[in-house]
């Protein structure tokens, strides 16, 4: 009767111990790309928990690689962005326990902004003298 006692007790803390190691996290990874499969290294990739509000950013790699990890399980919005293209974002993405989910982005090009700098000031008016004058 002791010694079956002593095993399930073994048994348990074993047990307990092995369930401890269980994470309750996960991944997501992905890469950006324009429309033509070029990588876009150095795009700004931001992760909002859609549960709790936190919000994670990082830079695609010289690889055009990223990765969030780990991240709690939960509801996410990811969305990548750069300078001459569109932002993109996708909405849900769920994470489950020790789950890696791919997200890759395919970055459209941004609208062409054109902007003119004047650095010249127009000539001041004369309002020291009322006289009129004739060239």
């Amino acid at each position: 009767m002791r010694c079956a006692f002593a095993a399930s007790l073994a048994l348990l803390l074993l047990g307990a111990r092995i369930s401890l190691a269980q994470v309750d996290a996960g991944a997501i990874v992905g890469a950006a790309k324009d429309t033509s499969g070029a990588l876009v290294p150095g795009a700004k990739v931001t992760l909002t928990n859609e549960d709790t509000g936190l919000v994670t950013t990082t830079p695609t790699g010289a690889s055009s690689e990223y990765t969030f990890a780990p991240i709690k399980i939960g509801h996410y919005s990811i969305a990548a962005e750069i300078k001459g293209f569109q932002r993109v974002e996708h909405t849900h993405v769920t994470v489950e326990v020790q789950q890696r989910v791919l997200v890759d982005f395919v970055l459209p090009p941004g609208q062409m902004t054109q902007t003119v700098l004047v650095t010249a000031e127009p000539p001041a008016l004369q309002t020291q003298d009322a006289s009129v004058g004739q060239v």
